[in-house]
């Protein structure tokens, strides 16, 4: 019954990462796009337009 109430695609993952972050202190991940707007962030191995 509890998968049920999942949504899915990702959203255990994404608790994990809300957990490990917030209650225990963990760092984040690196990213190296921290400083590109959004749109530009490539995708499907193209750049946005």
């Amino acid at each position: 019954m509890r998968q049920v109430s999942c949504i899915g695609g990702g959203t255990a993952e994404m608790t994990r990462n809300v957990i490990s972050e917030r209650v225990l202190g963990m760092p984040r991940e690196a990213r190296s796009d921290h400083t590109v707007p959004f749109r530009e962030v490539p995708r499907d191995g193209r750049r946005g337009s």
